[in-house]
């Protein structure tokens, strides 16, 4: 089985990145306790990583954990925010070739590690797809894919602008 994802990156209705993920190393163990039903690793959330003035592109080890994100100091954030609604499924050929799921959720003004969110002046760069069991104890957390925001294959962070938050849509498709 293949696990690939590709991720939208929307600015109200301007799509303004397009982008595929590398499953993470603890992507394959959620994947495995999601099917033994282990209730706390079903994936409902982001962590989408900012700096307050333009990044540098990064590189995502497949090690990456929320530890990383936690770790952050001025001028790098992140937000973590759960997904806006339960994940879509679809199957769209029977010969298992497109079985989908997708997640959609939200930047936030409110930081949740290092930098405050500041608008006109934090760019978003990195989105990582992730289990949040619990909102309010981050140490349950669990990273199942991450990416850099790339638009046309270039690297494009994205600003906060007042007033308006980005919307990530992640497909992560299952084929044979």
């Amino acid at each position: 089985m293949k696990i690939t994802g590709v991720v939208e990156c929307w600015n109200g209705s301007v799509l303004v990145g397009r982008f595929h993920n590398d499953v993470l190393y603890s992507g394959y163990d959620l994947s495995a306790k999601c099917i033994s039903g282990d209730a706390a690793s079903v994936v409902n959330g982001m962590y989408i990583q900012f700096r307050n003035g333009a990044p540098s592109e990064p590189t995502i080890s497949l090690d990456r954990t929320p530890a990383f994100y936690s770790s952050l100091v001025d001028p790098e954030g992140c937000v973590r925010v759960k997904s806006l609604a339960l994940p879509s499924y679809s199957a769209t050929s029977a010969d298992y070739e497109s079985n989908r799921v997708q997640f959609v959720a939200q930047t936030s003004s409110t930081s949740f590690a290092g930098a405050a969110v500041q608008d006109g002046v934090s760019q978003f760069y990195t989105v990582a797809l992730a289990a949040i069991p619990d909102i309010d104890d981050p140490s349950k957390d669990v990273l199942f894919s991450a990416a850099p925001i790339y638009a046309g294959g270039v690297f494009a962070p994205q600003l906060k602008m007042a007033n308006a938050q980005l919307t990530f849509v992640w497909k992560v498709t299952f084929a044979v």
